[in-house]
C-alpha cells in the first residue's frame, strides 16, 4: 500500500480503492475508483489563482502514505502552492469492524513572493448521489469547540451550520456507502448542485486562504471518506475528533 509515481503520474491502490492523479492538471483531482468497479469519481479538483495554467511541476515525491508536489510560481499571481496528498488508515483511525473504506486528505500550502495578495481558490469533488442520503451537516456544539471531546450534534433543518462543521452523506440502504468531507479553515460555505442527467453531485469547498504577506505560508486542509458501510454514533465522533483536534500544517 503505497504511493507509485512515474513522471507526472502519481497512483495509489489498496483493498479498498485507488487514486489516479495527473500532477500536470490539478483542476481535474484525484479520480477515486472502489474495490468491484462501477462509477468512478473525483475528489479535490483544485481551481483558482493558486496555481498557473498550465500547471508546472517543480517537485514531486513520495514520502510514506504522502504524495508530495511543489509548482511552480504562478507569474499572473506570484503565488508559489504545494498539494500534499495523503491516505489515511480508516480502519485504524475509526475502528471500524468490517467494510471498505478509502480516507483521503489533501492540504493546500501557498505562499507569495510579493505583497498583499489574498489567494482564491476552490476545491470541486464529484460522485454519484445515487450511493447515499441526502447531505446532514453535523457540528459540535459551540461550547465544545476546542476541548478534547466533540459531540456531535445534528443541525436543525435550514440551520447554516458554523465553520467548524463537517457534512456527512449517510448511506440509504445496506451495502451502500457513508461519504464525508471537511475543510478547515472554512466560512462554513460548502455547496452542493446535483446533475441528474450526469447522476452526479459536485461539491465546491471554497479555500478559506486569508491575506498573504511576503513569506508567510496559508494552508488549508481538506479530507474525504467513503465507507461501504453505515457509521455509528462514536464512529462519528471519532471522525470529529480526528479532525477538529488536528493541527493545520504551517508548511509541507
Amino acid at each position: 500500500m503505497s504511493w507509485h509515481l512515474e513522471t507526472h503520474q502519481a497512483r495509489w491502490h489498496d483493498s479498498s480503492g485507488g487514486l489516479a492523479i495527473d500532477l500536470t492538471a490539478p483542476e481535474l483531482g484525484a479520480m477515486v475508483s472502489f474495490r468491484g468497479g462501477g462509477t468512478r469519481e473525483v475528489w479535490g479538483a483544485v481551481h483558482g489563482q493558486v496555481i498557473g495554467a498550465p500547471a508546472v511541476v517543480d517537485e514531486a515525491y513520495v514520502r510514506g502514505r504522502d504524495l508530495i508536489v511543489h509548482y511552480a510560481e504562478n507569474p499572473e499571481t506570484q503565488l508559489t502552492t504545494t498539494l500534499s496528498w495523503r491516505v489515511l488508515d480508516a480502519n485504524e483511525l475509526i475502528e471500524l469492524k468490517g467494510g471498505d473504506a478509502l480516507f483521503v486528505e489533501l492540504v493546500v500550502a501557498t505562499r507569495t513572493s510579493t505583497l498583499g495578495v489574498e489567494p482564491r481558490a476552490e476545491l470541486l469533488s464529484v460522485w454519484p448521489p445515487s450511493s447515499t442520503g441526502e447531505p446532514t451537516a453535523l457540528a459540535p456544539p459551540r461550547s465544545t469547540l476546542g476541548s478534547h471531546r466533540h459531540p456531535l450534534t445534528l443541525l436543525d433543518a435550514g440551520e447554516d451550520p458554523p465553520p467548524s462543521a463537517i457534512v456527512v452523506f449517510p448511506a440509504r440502504d445496506v451495502g451502500q456507502e457513508t461519504r464525508f468531507t471537511w475543510v478547515h479553515p472554512s466560512d462554513g460555505s460548502v455547496g452542493f448542485e446535483s446533475n441528474e442527467a450526469a447522476n452526479a453531485v459536485t461539491l465546491r469547498h471554497p479555500l478559506n486562504l486569508p491575506l498573504l504577506e511576503k513569506g508567510v505560508i496559508r494552508s488549508a486542509r481538506v479530507r474525504w471518506l467513503a465507507v461501504s458501510s453505515s457509521l455509528s454514533d462514536g464512529q462519528l465522533t471519532r471522525l470529529a475528533d480526528l479532525c477538529f483536534d488536528a493541527e493545520l500544517p504551517i508548511s509541507t
